[in-house]
């Protein structure tokens, strides 16, 4: 059975006995430290760490009653995003606030496909942190979840099915903005030419690209502009691209590709 951070008490604000907050940058977890206490005088514990490796470790070990994670390390593999990731996967109560700079597509996808089921998240763009912060705590505490209104425009965009990609679509998506040919991506991805080429088919009717029966089909490359649009909507980022090529790479020589695809 789970061991879970979420453990019988009288009110929601006695979960706060002890918060973790992790980000690289010294400016908002000591106002977000000076804030909460404030707010709630009965947080016991505040811990500040800058390093995701170290987030890690301590929310694992000691179960804060909150977690508040910024997205982006330097230099380190793992996200905040990661991070809230592996945390769920062994407590899905965990409650995490991940707190950003960035409202991109991409990060609200990788928040999506990392959070359990039921999990009480919040997610706030930095600047907005003395706005919102507070309220997101007070949100999730009653087992809701709080999205800031800069990003909620992109949550709701991913709800529409003809705007939001499948994970086959976006995967196929990832491989051309790479540059892979349609075998090469195929190999990677374990499925045939015919169905790659579907995939692209699909994202470019999603994206608004005139298909080759189309009038206007000879004024686009479709899968050149399919990736312009992904990055100018933020649905990839050049940390996204660098860390699936790199995950491509190591991946490569079992699928019988002998090329760095780095």
């Amino acid at each position: 059975m789970e061991s879970s951070y979420a453990t019988e008490v009288s009110s929601p604000e006695a979960r706060l006995k002890n918060v973790l907050i992790a980000d690289d940058k010294d400016y908002w977890p000591r106002f977000m430290k000076e804030t909460l206490s404030a707010e709630f005088p009965g947080i016991g514990r505040f811990t500040l760490l800058s390093k995701a490796s170290e987030a890690l470790s301590c929310a694992l070990a000691e179960k804060p009653g909150l977690i508040v994670l910024d997205i982006e390390f330097k230099n380190e593999a793992d996200t905040g995003i990661n991070v809230a990731e592996k945390i769920w996967q062994q407590h899905k109560s965990a409650l995490i606030i991940i707190c950003s700079n960035h409202t991109a597509e991409s990060y609200v996808r990788q928040l999506y496909q990392a959070m359990p089921e039921g999990a009480s998240y919040g997610y706030i763009v930095k600047e907005n942190i003395p706005t919102y912060l507070v309220k997101a705590v007070n949100t999730i505490l009653e087992g809701d979840c709080f999205i800031d209104p800069e990003v909620q425009r992109v949550v709701q965009k991913l709800q529409h099915s003809e705007y939001n990609l499948t994970q086959g679509e976006f995967e196929a998506l990832v491989c051309a903005t790479l540059g892979y040919t349609d075998d090469t991506a195929g190999k990677l991805l374990h499925i045939g030419d015919r169905a790659m080429q579907a995939r692209l088919r699909s994202v470019y009717s999603k994206f608004g690209i005139p298909d080759k029966n189309s009038a206007d089909a000879g004024l686009l490359n479709p899968r050149a502009r399919a990736s312009w649009l992904a990055l100018k909507r933020g649905m990839l980022t050049l940390a996204d691209l660098k860390s699936w090529a790199e995950g491509f790479a190591e991946k490569s020589a079992a699928c019988g590709i002998s090329m760095d695809l780095r």
